[in-house]
This record gives structure tokens, sequence and C-alpha cells, in this order.
């Protein structure tokens, strides 16, 4: 089971971050312009005063080209899953490890 939590200062920060560390690092205003909401509304959210909105989470998932798990946090553990470093190596590496895994569970002892 996981243990998905909801911190909405967490949230707030890793949205915030998106928009600052993105190419066209974005004002607050500039951002909400551009998508179309209240400046208020990002504000808000970005200071963890509210939680976004599906509408609100949706458009900086779009606008940035950031999955859903990465701008809530929502991992378990936080970015450190298998699946998300793996996602991070080059492609030949992602090979090498896969073959070693499938070594793995192919001599994993079944019962």
């Amino acid at each position: 089971m996981r243990n998905y939590k909801c911190d909405a200062m967490a949230i707030g920060q890793r949205l915030k971050d998106a928009r600052l560390s993105s190419k066209k690092g974005m004002t607050q205003l500039g951002f909400a312009e551009e998508i179309g909401v209240c400046v208020s509304n990002i504000s808000k959210t970005e200071q963890g005063l509210r939680l976004p909105t599906i509408d609100l989470l949706f458009e900086y998932m779009n606008y940035f080209d950031k999955e859903a798990n990465e701008l809530l946090g929502s991992y378990g553990d936080g970015q450190n899953s298998i699946d998300s470093r793996l996602a991070k190596l080059p492609p030949e590496a992602r090979q090498y490890l896969h073959g070693i895994f499938m070594d793995m569970i192919d001599k994993y002892p079944r019962h």
C-alpha cells in the first residue's frame, strides 16, 4: 500500500520550482496571464496556502511538460523510486541494468 501525503507547502514549492526552473523562468503574473488564471490563485497555491485545483494542476503539467507525480511529489518516498532513478539514466545504462535485473529474477528461488 502506498502512503501518499498531502502537504500543501511541499506541493506549492514544487509547483513554484517548476515555474522558476523552466526555460521560460516566468513570474507568477506572467504565468497566470499565460494560462488565463488569477495571479492570486498561483500565489496562494505556490505559498502552500491552498492546494491546486485539478484544473490548475493540469495547467502546470501541460505548460511545463511535467507528470503529476513529479509536481505533487507522490512517489511514496520522494523521487527516489527505482523507476524514477532508472528513467534518469542513459539508455545503455538502463538496458544493462534491465539485463541484470532479469537475470536476478530468473535465478530467484520460487516456492
